[in-house]
């Protein structure tokens, strides 16, 4: 036995005139919109991982695991204090440099190289410092992390880090400067990539 519902009233007709006709306009209505999106002129495909520059973040990550293995197997000589308060003041330095990186970037922080599109270019606190903060953070807290603890490979292994970032960076700043049409201005009132006064 089937049960069918019977209109009756003209609300009860017009209300499922209107349920047809939305239902039946929806999905067409949405793929018109998907397809005027993807066909605009100011649309662009989502970048690969490669073009993201994924392999340089895949390195980054095998250079901190190397680090932390000689870190671990290298022999440490904590008897010199100075040291040890220069060590602790670099890694400040570096956590202050690259929080206030972070604060200023916020939901456009990306490991990959190419930067977040639609991302404004930022210019002030730490950036005013160097152009790359967070890499000269990580530099800063690896070398005075082996001074405070008395590793002397750790410590040199900084220097290996900061020419790894270095070639990063490079990559990085032919993107920025395709990216944002000011950034060359920018390069020239903070000419230092990653020590103030230095490189």
């Amino acid at each position: 036995m089937h049960n069918y519902q019977i209109y009756q009233t003209p609300s009860q007709v017009s209300g499922l005139r209107s349920q047809v006709t939305s239902s039946e306009f929806q999905v067409p209505s949405l793929r018109y919109s998907l397809l005027a999106t993807r066909y605009s002129p100011t649309y662009s495909p989502p970048m690969s991982f490669r073009e993201k520059g994924g392999w340089w973040v895949v390195a980054q990550v095998v250079a901190f695991l190397a680090l932390a293995v000689v870190f671990a197997v290298t022999p440490r000589d904590e008897g010199n204090i100075g040291l040890v308060v220069i060590g602790w003041v670099l890694v400040g330095a570096g956590v202050w440099l690259a929080g206030d990186a972070v604060v200023r970037i916020r939901q456009h922080l990306t490991p990959y190289p190419a930067p977040v599109a639609g991302a404004p270019l930022r210019k002030g606190g730490a950036y005013a410092v160097v152009r790359h903060p967070i890499y000269a953070a990580l530099v800063l807290e690896v070398f005075g992390f082996g001074l405070a603890f008395g590793s002397t490979w750790t410590s040199v292994g900084a220097f290996l880090l900061a020419a790894f970032f270095g070639a990063k960076l490079t990559h990085e700043e032919r993107l920025l400067v395709a990216e944002h049409p000011d950034y060359e201005e920018y390069q020239k009132r903070v000419p230092w990539r990653l020590v103030r006064g230095l490189w």
